[in-house]
């Protein structure tokens, strides 16, 4: 069975109109750049379980939740997503609180904006997303007292 991050979408064989010394380097190509982009994303989530503490991580490296600290005092899950289009697109954080519940439901931010550039090797862009998510934190934390306490 092929996971879905590794189909490649070909162009239809036309009897007649298509020949093979055009239609395989194409699907060469396509095949080995899916390969590349799915490397990395591999490697991408590798280097942040190797930086925090994983607590999952999909097969088809598209997801990983990590339990995260500050301050000894605070813990919350992030959730990374690693978009199909990665490293042109960046991958997308969901903070939510452990301990803290609001109607029976953990307490959830979406931190989507941040600086990022696809130019970044896969090192730069695990330090990055390292670094966002220790200057989150505090403000997630704040946000979590906030909200707990009815504020």
């Amino acid at each position: 069975q092929v996971q879905e991050s590794l189909r490649v979408v070909c162009p239809g064989w036309e009897t007649s109109q298509t020949h093979a010394f055009d239609f395989i380097p194409f699907v060469t190509e396509r095949v080995t750049r899916k390969l590349k982009l799915e490397s990395m994303k591999e490697e991408f989530l590798r280097m942040m379980c190797a930086q925090l503490v994983p607590t999952y991580l999909d097969e088809s490296h598209t997801r990983a939740s990590f339990l995260c600290s500050f301050q000894k005092s605070f813990e919350a899950m992030v959730h990374v997503h690693v978009p199909s289009g990665f490293p042109e697109e960046k991958p997308s954080l969901i903070f939510q609180s452990v301990a803290e519940l609001v109607d029976r439901q953990p307490i959830t931010d979406y931190v989507l904006e941040y600086p990022y550039d696809s130019e970044w090797t896969v090192k730069e862009i695990a330090e990055q997303i390292t670094r966002v998510i220790s200057s989150q934190l505090p403000e997630f934390r704040n946000k979590v007292q906030s909200v707990a306490s009815g504020g």
